[in-house]
């Protein structure tokens, strides 16, 4: 029977992914921190997507990231002001889609890391959806964590999409959706 055909196919494709996934060894972790009050400098801004560009290698790596707070405390008061800012359409910007509450601000992948960096910062195009840290974060002060992990380039790209949704699925981002499954 051909659905028979068809299911056992899609099971052994299941499995070879998982069995990649498990294999998977991540060859680097970078970490940035930084305080949402010094998105108000244009210069930090600049510092840091080329501190960053300069320790990326798309030719070899591809990469997940992350945007994490360090503490919970704010919670509530980050969720409200998000919230308020995506509904005002502040400042006429596409903000991320917004979930629950959690220390996880976002979990995305790109390949285009820096220009996708610097929208989730505030400074792309109004009409694309991304954060927006800068429109709706300048009087919170928050500390946030950009950490970005390295894939071989050589990963498949069914094994890194169930990669990144495994991430997202286990840390329940606060804002975005979850990547092509």
């Amino acid at each position: 029977m051909e659905i028979e055909k068809v299911k056992k196919a899609t099971i052994n494709d299941l499995v070879s992914i998982i069995d990649y996934i498990k294999s998977i060894r991540f060859e680097e972790k970078l970490s940035y921190k930084f305080n949402t009050k010094d998105l108000q400098n244009v210069q930090f801004v600049e510092n840091l997507l080329n501190k960053i560009k300069k320790q990326i290698n798309h030719k070899k790596y591809k990469y997940i990231y992350t945007f994490y707070l360090p503490d919970n405390f704010m919670l509530d008061s980050i969720y409200t002001k998000y919230k308020d800012a995506k509904e005002s359409k502040k400042s006429g910007r596409a903000y991320a889609r917004l979930n629950r509450k959690s220390r996880c601000l976002y979990v995305g992948s790109s390949k285009g890391l820096i220009p996708r960096i610097k929208k989730h910062l505030g400074f792309g195009p109004k009409g694309t959806f991304a954060m927006q840290l800068y429109y709706w974060c300048d009087n919170l002060n928050l500390d946030i964590t950009i950490n970005i992990y390295a894939f071989g380039n050589d990963i498949s790209i069914k094994a890194f999409q169930a990669f990144e949704d495994g991430a997202w699925n286990s840390l329940k981002p606060m804002l975005g959706r979850q990547g092509k499954k």
